[in-house]
C-alpha cells in the first residue's frame, strides 16, 4: 500500500473520530442540561430564594482522552497527505531505460547523444547532470544539491524527472540516494572506473 493512502486512511479516522467527538460532547451537554432543569425551574417558581444555581458541565473522562488523540491523527494524516502531494517519490530501478529515440540511434557518439539530451534540459537539470559528471557519473543526491547550489526538493524532482526519462538510475544509500549517470549516457572512460 503506497504511504499517501495510509495517510489518507489515518486522515479520514481522525475526521470521523472528531465528528464522533462532536456528538458525543453534545449528547453529554445535553444530558447535563436536562438534569439542571428541574432544580431551576424551582427556583424559578419560588422566586429565586433558592439563589442562583449554575453547574458547569463535567466532560467525562474518556471524552477527554478523546480530544487529543483525534486531534494528533488529524495532523498527522494532513501532514503526511501534503507531503506526499508536494515531493514525488523516485522510483528505484536498477537499469535506466530512456524512453526516447536518442537511445535507439546508434549512430550517435555518448557525447552526441549527451549534447541532445543537454539541449532539451532546463538550466537546473544541467548543474544537477554537470555535478553527476564531475563526480565520474556517480554522487550522493544530499551532495549534489549542495554542489549544484539547488534545495534539497528541487534536486529530489529533478533526479526523479531523470530516472523516468532514464537519464540516471537511483538507489538507496544510508539515509539517501546514490544517483549514477545510465550507461547509454556514461562516456567510456567513466565505464572502465567502474
Amino acid at each position: 500500500m503506497k504511504k499517501i493512502t495510509q495517510f489518507a486512511i489515518v486522515f479520514v479516522i481522525s475526521i470521523t473520530s472528531l465528528v464522533i467527538l462532536l456528538y458525543l460532547l453534545n449528547l453529554s451537554y445535553q444530558e447535563q442540561a436536562s438534569m439542571n432543569f428541574a432544580p431551576n425551574m424551582m427556583n424559578h417558581m419560588m422566586g429565586g430564594v433558592m439563589g442562583n444555581i449554575e453547574s458547569t458541565p463535567i466532560i467525562p473522562f474518556y471524552l477527554s482522552l478523546f480530544t487529543p488523540v483525534s486531534t494528533l491523527l488529524l495532523l498527522i494524516g494532513l501532514c503526511g497527505i501534503i507531503y506526499f502531494i508536494i515531493v514525488p517519490e523516485i522510483s528505484l530501478t536498477s537499469q535506466g531505460k530512456p524512453n526516447f529515440i536518442i537511445k535507439k540511434s546508434t549512430n550517435l557518439t555518448t557525447n552526441e547523444k549527451l549534447d541532445t539530451v543537454k539541449k532539451m534540459m532546463k538550466p537546473d537539470e544541467k548543474k544537477v547532470l554537470e555535478a553527476l559528471y564531475l563526480h565520474n557519473g556517480k554522487f550522493l543526491q544530499k551532495h549534489i544539491s549542495k554542489e549544484a547550489n539547488i534545495s534539497r526538493l528541487k534536486t529530489h524532482r529533478i533526479i526523479a524527472g531523470f530516472v523516468q526519462r532514464g537519464i540516471v538510475t537511483v538507489r538507496p544509500y544510508g539515509n539517501t540516494n546514490e544517483v549514477s549517470i545510465s550507461d547509454w549516457l556514461l562516456p567510456e572512460e567513466y565505464k572502465k572506473e567502474k
